[in-house]
């Protein structure tokens, strides 16, 4: 079975021009911390933006040493600070994607195999990753959608 079989064809892009505000809009639709593939007018893959992504440049600390803080203050480091920084509210415009989204991003093409995802998915430690045609953004595709796909295979949905 391809990637291409199970992947989420409709999901949701954010372009480098998208604010702050509009971009956390789209975050609250996720019953989880999304990762959202930033993508030009001809939707070619230029990277992805998640949480982490929109939290840190209000933080003192770098992404990289939170997991130490973390543990060296006993919670979520990063939560804890952000509760009590300053961020001025003309942020939510004056941010775009574009100043905050990562572009070395784990992807995959849409004809490599599940099992292939699978074992990419499990060596970088992630549970969803853009599936490209060419250079072009085609879905995305999370372990569930997996495991739909093997279930649905096998006729049990």
């Amino acid at each position: 079975m391809l990637v291409k079989d199970v992947m989420i064809r409709d999901a949701i892009t954010v372009t480098r021009s998208t604010n702050l505000r509009e971009l956390l809009e789209i975050f609250t639709k996720f019953h989880t911390s999304p990762l959202l593939p930033v993508v030009d007018r001809d939707r070619v893959f230029l990277g992805a933006i998640k949480l982490k992504d929109v939290i840190e440049p209000f933080c003192s600390i770098p992404s990289r040493m939170m997991r130490t803080a973390k543990y060296a203050s006993g919670g979520s480091f990063m939560i804890n600070e952000l509760q009590y920084i300053n961020i001025p509210p003309d942020s939510g415009t004056l941010f775009l994607v574009d100043d905050l989204y990562s572009k070395k991003i784990i992807t995959i093409q849409e004809d490599e195999t599940i099992s292939s995802a699978e074992q990419m998915m499990d060596l970088n430690r992630i549970g969803t990753i853009p599936v490209l045609k060419g250079p072009t953004f085609a879905g995305m595709l999370t372990k569930f959608d997996i495991v739909i796909g093997i279930l649905k295979e096998k006729g049990i949905i």
